[in-house]
């Protein structure tokens, strides 16, 4: 009896060793950065990332690159050579560029200018150019300048100098912006470079970048085995924006359109639908360590993805693997009430709203609806006298908001939050997330 117990034990610890060693023998190269893009045309789309990227720095690559070599504990090899992983079987993972932007407007008697950076941090088999996940993250600096007649009469360095800040996780003083507004780029790059905050943790401030730091997170975390056999695919499939909500956005039924997602003097349905998409599948990612397959509309990240990298002239064509479960979105027009007024103080409420619903995916276009919640939101702002606030803003991070409490509620289930935000009361709530939870097989803990 004690010899079959010995043997028993023995076989479950060769098991667990096989179990560890499948998972280390996953091999993935790393393919650096690349460009979302379909025309190939990077030069006028991420002049700026460019720039920065740019020989004989490549500051961008470096910096990811010895960051990543730095760190040992991830359960897959992660290969930095030229290794062909097209013939080896191997998978490759790509940290591409999807936007750089720039929104200016006059605010408060200033000019604000929003600089916005989003990636997608991609993980794809190079043999039938599949991809088997998309990490993305987008994040905004803001920036207050004197006005002028035009606020988008732009100084090119500058805005070099600040997009290579926000890249590089640093903060120069007006002093140092200045003096290396009268330099070349190597020359201010090398500058960015050296500037070293104080920290306590002694960290390099890229490491700490709200650019880099959630991309380097996620490739540490990534679990290529199980997303290379993974049973289902689950993702966004509709994203609708009716007639009304295009109104308000459009600022036919509100006092301002929302300046953040124009395309020319029109909203654009494509590039909101996209940034909300993004920040879903960002928080449902970020809590339960699962892939969902992002919406994206268009050219961008449809069913397929242009990439132009960085360091050859390749442009590389990836599909996105179809769906078999998917999550439904419709935006509702949101609202602003003055909730408050006191001793010249107002506070406002940034009211936002979704349709979510939970689908099978059958083929047709809207897919097996197995529940529906209508989630709200409110997000306060307060205003002192005179003072203008960002409505927009405040409407979109009240959306944002909305989204990320709604992803943390499927594990947490707190009561209060369901009955003041959600539609359904909270044993509903209960029965509807149990099914998702258990038909896409989430693992968290409570």
């Amino acid at each position: 009896m004690g010899d079959q117990i010995i043997k028993h034990k023995f076989l479950y610890i060769l098991l667990i060793i096989g179990f560890f060693e499948i998972h280390a023998s996953e091999n993935v190269q790393f393919s650096y950065l690349s460009y979302i893009s379909s025309s190939g045309n990077i030069e006028s789309e991420y002049p700026n990332t460019l720039r920065l990227n740019s020989n004989p720095n490549r500051a961008l690559t470096k910096s990811i690159s010895e960051i990543l070599k730095a760190d040992d504990q991830r359960i897959y090899n992660l290969f930095f050579g030229n290794m062909d992983s097209s013939n080896t079987g191997s998978l490759s993972l790509v940290i591409a560029i999807d936007k750089e932007r720039i929104y200016s407007f006059k605010f408060n008697n200033k000019c604000l200018s929003s600089y916005f950076i989003s990636t997608q941090t991609i993980l794809f088999d190079p043999r039938d150019q599949k991809i088997l996940s998309v990490y993305p993250n987008a994040s905004r600096r803001m920036y207050i300048d004197p006005l002028q007649e035009d606020c988008n009469q732009r100084n090119s360095t500058l805005d070099f100098i600040r997009f290579s800040e926000f890249y590089l996780g640093i903060e120069l003083s007006k002093d140092q912006v200045i003096k290396n507004l009268k330099l070349s780029d190597s020359e201010i790059i090398s500058n960015l470079l050296s500037v070293s905050l104080s920290k306590e943790d002694g960290l390099p401030p890229i490491q700490e970048s709200f650019v880099i730091k959630p991309v380097v997170s996620y490739i540490n975390k990534i679990n290529p085995y199980k997303l290379k056999y993974a049973d289902n695919n689950v993702g966004i499939n509709i994203i609708d924006i009716p007639k009304d909500s295009f109104l308000f956005f459009n600022g036919e039924s509100f006092n301002k359109p929302n300046k953040y997602f124009m395309k020319g003097d029109t909203f654009s349905n494509k590039e909101y639908k996209n940034w909300l998409g993004q920040q879903f599948v960002k928080w449902f990612s970020d809590n339960y360590s699962y892939p969902v397959v992002p919406y994206s509309e268009g050219e961008a990240l449809g069913k397929q993805v242009n990439l132009k990298f960085a360091d050859r002239d390749e442009l590389l064509n990836l599909t996105l693997p179809s769906l078999d479960y998917a999550f439904n979105l419709a935006i509702k027009p949101h609202k602003k009430v003055l909730i408050k007024e006191n001793a010249g103080i107002k506070a406002y409420a940034y009211a936002s709203y979704i349709d979510l619903s939970f689908i099978t995916m059958d083929g047709s276009p809207t897919g097996i609806n197995h529940f529906t919640h209508s989630i709200k939101n409110g997000l306060v702002e307060k205003v002192v006298g005179d003072d203008e606030t960002d409505d927009w803003e405040n409407f979109n991070n009240s959306t944002n908001e909305l989204l990320l409490k709604y992803i943390d509620n499927l594990s947490k289930k707190d009561k209060k939050y369901i009955k003041n935000f959600v539609s359904v009361d909270s044993k509903r709530f209960k029965k509807d997330i149990n099914y998702l939870t258990k038909t896409i097989g989430i693992e968290y803990e409570n």
